[in-house]
């Protein structure tokens, strides 16, 4: 379990779990942690999001780095999506990074 400004990452049996804000604030320190943890990114896992309370369009680019730090053959899916995310995600034409996560 990792820890930074409020929001909680932890990664167990293949889930990425978010817990908190994840805004333009602490998104940075969000990325650091989940980039300490990435090599365990080598098989599919999903991104449980259902304790992300607050979210903006710092959230979604983080969203979009987690896919980044994914090895080329590892399927990311994401759970739990708050609307607000998929909101912004459909504004700007990425609405399909989250087609398992509603």
């Amino acid at each position: 379990m990792l820890e930074s400004l409020g929001v909680r990452v932890d990664f167990l049996d293949g889930k990425l779990i978010l817990k908190g804000d994840l805004i333009f604030l602490n998104v940075q320190d969000v990325y650091d942690q989940i980039k300490l943890i990435s090599t365990s990114f080598n098989q599919d896992f999903s991104v449980d999001l259902s304790a992300v309370k607050r979210v903006d369009s710092a959230s979604l680019a983080l969203c979009l780095s987690i896919q980044r730090m994914a090895a080329h053959d590892v399927k990311v899916s994401y759970l739990h999506v708050p609307i607000e995310m998929l909101d912004i995600a459909k504004s700007v034409g990425v609405a399909a990074l989250f087609k398992d996560g509603i």
